[in-house]
């Protein structure tokens, strides 16, 4: 009997593997030039990975315009490499910011240059419902030299909005910081001063009478 049931929880457990496999696999969800960008209606229960190329007036300025963006977006950059070869170079750019941004980061992105190629991936990723902090999607960003002149670009004012977000959070923490602090001391000063208070009111009051 028990060894029929190893069985069957064996048999399970090959069964589920491909399922498992295929949930997981990432799927294609655009390939530029060779299909139309994604639009704003992109699938917020996908996590998007993406790699892009960009041709850029001036790899150096534009390596910081886009590490300022991405931190605008609450993301980060991990590392950036520069490729330098007989005639030109290269800067990669490898990026991490919320999954929730990724398309506001990815638009403010291709007005810093033209975009050669892309290729976006969007994988199912299950939310655990105990756990709020947000997961992150990746970004591989590219840029060669090609604009003859600079591209006029100006930092869309709703690009704050996730700092302003973040200021908000950690003033909400810090005033339940502050008010746990104050209720603490209360629970704990509060009964000792009464206390002492108490015997100050008796010690007078016996030497009153005395």
């Amino acid at each position: 009997m028990t060894r029929r049931i190893l069985l069957i929880f064996a048999w399970f457990g090959l069964a589920s593997l491909p399922l498992s496999a295929c949930a997981s696999s990432p799927k294609m969800i655009a390939s530029f030039p060779n299909q139309d960008s994604p639009g704003a209606d992109m699938d917020p229960g996908l996590d998007y990975n993406a790699t892009m190329t960009l041709e850029v007036w001036n790899q150096e300025t534009a390596s910081k315009q886009a590490s300022s963006l991405v931190r605008r977006w609450g993301g980060y950059v991990e590392n950036i490499h520069l490729d330098t070869y007989p005639g030109g170079s290269t800067t990669i750019l490898e990026i991490a910011v919320p999954s929730r941004y990724f398309y506001d980061l990815r638009q403010d992105l291709l007005n810093l240059g033209t975009l050669v190629d892309e290729h976006i991936y969007g994988e199912s990723n299950p939310r655990d419902h105990f756990d709020d902090s947000d997961p992150y999607s990746y970004l591989s960003l590219k840029m060669v030299s090609g604009h003859e002149t600079p591209p006029s670009y100006r930092v869309p004012f709703w690009s704050h909005w996730p700092l302003v977000q973040q200021a908000w959070m950690n003033a909400v923490k810090i005033v339940r910081f502050l008010l746990i602090a104050a209720f603490g001391f209360l629970v704990i000063a509060g009964p000792l001063f009464l206390f002492g208070y108490g015997m100050y009111r008796l010690g007078k009051r016996s030497n009153r009478n005395g």
